[in-house]
């Protein structure tokens, strides 16, 4: 079965495995005492373990994630300047936002209600987790490359990056990855025992050269590398130019020096967490067929997929607190939105104009024609 499965097991909270023999699936819940494969407990201890793993492991990436890309999207929109790399940032949010929205609604709420999954909720899981997860990978990409762009060719910055620009590429990365998980509403379907799996006649095609090699290396692998790379470049000319950035007196200079300081650490941060969470997945991608088949074998890669999936799902939620420790900015903008803040010093700056232009009307030395000079 294709790697995919491990994401639908740990959501739907539903036994899935790399094989539908069922004789073979049994023995992996047979190893220590005799128990049924539909058993609520795991006879292994380990298993066992990675089953509360994978349950409260999503359970609490949806807690944190959840609100927390929500609360991150309203402050990226609040956050001034408004520029191309906002485009990014909030995009980025709301497609982890709506991954995890989708993977708590379909996976666990209708789960709970309707019962295990049917062809339409299999289907759209698939379609939507696919089309997240990956548009995710390729925004991160985006936007760094957007950051390599502003230290390297900073004359060029305000021609090649506007919002206008921001919003087309993001259209196409949006478009290139919904269009590639079309196949699924083909390829996979829900066996009798109510599992989402790929279809017996698409496993060595669609399962092994499509979804194991070609999406793992165009999607994951690719990316990672492309971030490696260029923030290793971003960090070296940002090193080469900081006594220079020092060294600027105007004010709007440094304004925009420390917001671009922010998007980058905000960057960095996002990119580090998301080669920790989906690089370990990329290794058991590629060498999961190397794995043997009898039943220790299909325990490891039960346990393996599973906390691996885990890892995945974390990538979505981290958003919200890798940007509240790497940028400054953020934490106060959440600071001013909890407390309210912000709207109170708009409230105090509001006030105090009006009491100054009441004041200067009924002074004898007003002249509306001259207006405040």
């Amino acid at each position: 079965m294709a790697s995919n499965s491990g994401v639908i097991s740990l959501v739907s909270g539903q036994a899935s495995e790399v094989s539908t023999d069922v004789n073979t699936m049994a023995s992996v819940y047979q190893i220590t005492t005799p128990c049924t494969i539909w058993s609520n407990e795991f006879c292994d201890p380990l298993l066992m373990a990675t089953r509360y793993f994978t349950l409260y492991g999503t359970y609490l990436a949806f807690a944190i994630g959840i609100p927390g890309n929500a609360l991150t999207c309203i402050i990226l929109i609040k956050m001034k300047p408004f520029n191309s790399s906002m485009i990014w940032l909030i995009v980025l949010t709301v497609v982890d936002l709506i991954n995890l929205l989708m993977r708590f609604i379909v996976g666990r709420v209708v789960a709970s209600v309707s019962g295990p999954f049917e062809d339409w909720s299999c289907r759209l899981f698939y379609i939507t987790a696919e089309t997240c997860s990956f548009s995710s990978n390729l925004l991160l990409v985006g936007l760094t490359c957007e950051r390599f762009i502003a230290t390297h060719f900073p004359l060029k910055m305000t021609q090649w990056c506007t919002v206008q620009r921001s919003i087309l590429a993001v259209a196409i990365c949006l478009t290139v990855c919904l269009g590639q998980s079309m196949y699924v509403s083909e390829v996979y379907r829900v066996n009798s025992l109510h599992e989402c799996v790929l279809r017996d006649k698409y496993k060595n095609t669609w399962g092994v050269l499509y979804e194991d090699t070609f999406q793992t290396t165009v999607f994951k692998l690719l990316p990672i590398a492309l971030l490696v790379l260029m923030n290793c470049l971003i960090a070296r000319r940002l090193s080469a130019t900081k006594a220079w950035q020092n060294k600027l007196s105007h004010g709007q200079s440094q304004s925009k020096s420390r917001q671009q300081r922010q998007i980058y650490q905000m960057l960095m941060a996002s990119s580090i967490c998301f080669i920790l969470c989906i690089m370990p997945g990329i290794i058991y991608q590629y060498c999961h067929l190397l794995i043997e088949r009898d039943d220790n074998g299909i325990r490891a890669r039960l346990i393996m997929m599973n906390t691996f999936a885990v890892f995945e799902v974390y990538n979505s939620a981290a958003n919200f607190v890798v940007y509240s420790i790497a940028a400054q900015k953020f934490r106060s903008e959440i600071l001013h939105l909890l407390t309210c803040k912000g709207h109170t010093v708009r409230s105090k700056v509001k006030y105090l104009a009006s009491e100054t232009i009441k004041t200067i009307e009924t002074s004898g030395d007003f002249c509306p024609s001259q207006g405040f000079s």
